[in-house]
């Protein structure tokens, strides 16, 4: 599945909105140099975008990095934002912005490099969103089907039902799991 380095595929880095990845090779490359740096994945929240996507997104100036193939917004598992931000900033990315509850950007832009920090209190969020969804857990991707399935079946005319599945999905994801109760009240 590695297509683009040892590590990342061009799938990581699709446009949620067109599909397209026109991502630009030194970028992939600083990537996987992190990823060898960390020694453990490092997971793409967006990487290209088309500019109608990128408009989207950013409501306010933006340098469009996104739009060029020179950006991507990510996460690692167990480590905390700012970390991640320094080590992308000591191996050299263009633009680190760590801003974010959830993930960090970083890029590789023309000229002068530019790095904005974190607020403590968005990585104390973010550890305590890590630990409310376990997104390797079989109890997260259940309750997440539980809402789904709940929401068809609403649409399909049976509320009543729909929104009891919808609960049961929610407390699977906050780890209180009623469908056992759901299936002996039925």
């Amino acid at each position: 599945m590695a297509d683009l380095s040892r590590n990342f595929s061009v799938v990581e880095f699709r446009c949620s909105c067109c599909g397209k990845a026109e991502i630009k090779g030194r970028l992939v490359h600083m990537l996987q140099r992190l990823r060898d740096t960390l020694g453990q994945p490092i997971h793409v929240n967006s990487g290209y975008r088309c500019l109608a996507h990128d408009m989207e997104v950013n409501s306010g100036p933006s340098s469009r990095q996104h739009t060029k193939g020179l950006a991507a917004d990510i996460w690692a598992d167990n480590i905390d934002l700012q970390d991640l931000a320094r080590v992308a900033w000591k191996l050299g990315f263009k633009g680190v912005i760590a801003k974010y509850p959830m993930h960090v950007h970083v890029d590789m832009r023309e000229g002068s490099r530019y790095m904005q920090g974190v607020n403590p209190k968005l990585v104390k969020e973010r550890k305590k969103m890590a630990g409310f969804f376990n997104v390797k857990s079989k109890t997260f991707w259940g309750g997440i089907a539980g809402i789904a399935t709940g929401i068809g079946l609403i649409i399909a005319g049976s509320v009543e039902q729909g929104a009891a599945i919808i609960w049961a999905g929610i407390m699977a994801l906050s780890g209180r799991h009623a469908i056992a109760k759901l299936e002996k009240k039925g």
